[in-house]
Order: structure tokens, then C-alpha cells, then sequence
């Protein structure tokens, strides 16, 4: 593909009268948040929750804190944005192996998968128990992080008698 260049005869390119301003480039701004969130947990299994800083997140991300704090505006949002996006991906592939069962859906297997969703084997699940452990600990001391994860923990239990009242 050709590109323009203006002939040598023109010499200052100010034979047009028109200004060029940068065009910003569009990030996506949740995938940026994920991005960090997914090195605030990296932080939290290699070095525990006392390393846990706009910081040394920003390092473990490779942006500078400024773009941390562009996104979150606290530690704390951070963190809770970060548990969210662990229950989400739970959910997520939850709702995967769920859709994979055969018509109609037992609900015995639906209970096994959710009950082994939260205790995975070895693999990416693993280092979501990890986190989702490191979490726990952070709301003994954050009542906000404690009333989300009461809800939470209702919302799963309502659905697993639900799952386990239908097996019967």
C-alpha cells in the first residue's frame, strides 16, 4: 500500500493549513482494569497482602501507578473490583459445564459442578480459591468486604438447597 509522501519542491510542510493533533489511543477501559486486577492477585499469591500497594501492583502490571489510580481510587476498590472478577469467572464457567449437560439437566450434577467449581483441582481455578482465601482474610477487618461476601455466600447457598431440594 503506497504512502503519501509531499515532493521535495514543497520544503516546509506548512503548505497546508491544517494541524495534526494526536489521536488518543482507545483502550478498552475494563479490560485495563482486569489487566490490573489479575496483577494485584499475582502480587497477593507470591507475596501476600502486606505487598499489596498501588505500587507494587502497578510494577507486577507494568503501567505506572498514575494508571492505577486513573482506574481505582482506592486500595480497596481495587481489591473489591478484583473479588468481583473472581466471581464472575466462577460464575462463568459454571454456567459453561452446566450448559453442557444433557437435557434434561440432574439436578445432582448441576449441585457436583458448582460444589466442584469451589474446590478445583490444579489449574486456573486453583489460584482463584488462593485469592478468593487471601480475600477472606482482608474482610476480617473490612465489614463492606464481610457484607459482600455474606451475600455472596446466601446466594450460592440458596441455590445449592434449591439444586439439592430438586434432586430429592
Amino acid at each position: 500500500q503506497p504512502s503519501f509522501s509531499p515532493p521535495s519542491s514543497f520544503g516546509n510542510t506548512s503548505y497546508c493549513n491544517c494541524s495534526v493533533a494526536a489521536v488518543p489511543k482507545k483502550v478498552n477501559q475494563q479490560a485495563r482494569r482486569q489487566e490490573i486486577a489479575d496483577a494485584m492477585w499475582r502480587v497477593t499469591r507470591r507475596d501476600g497482602w502486606e505487598s499489596v500497594s498501588m505500587r507494587h501492583v502497578a510494577a507486577e502490571a507494568g503501567v505506572s501507578v498514575g494508571m492505577v489510580q486513573h482506574h481505582f481510587a482506592s486500595k480497596d476498590e481495587m481489591v473489591r473490583f478484583a473479588m468481583d472478577s473472581i466471581g464472575e469467572k466462577y460464575g462463568r464457567r459454571i454456567v459453561e459445564r452446566i450448559m453442557a449437560l444433557p437435557e434434561p439437566r440432574v439436578p445432582r450434577h448441576v449441585a457436583e459442578i458448582v460444589l466442584s467449581e469451589l474446590l478445583p483441582p490444579e489449574g486456573e481455578g486453583q489460584a482463584e480459591v488462593q485469592a478468593s482465601a487471601a480475600f477472606l482474610s482482608r474482610a476480617v477487618i473490612h465489614p463492606e468486604i464481610a457484607a459482600d461476601l455474606v451475600a455472596a455466600g446466601a446466594r450460592l447457598q440458596h441455590h445449592l438447597v434449591e439444586q439439592i431440594t430438586l434432586a430429592r
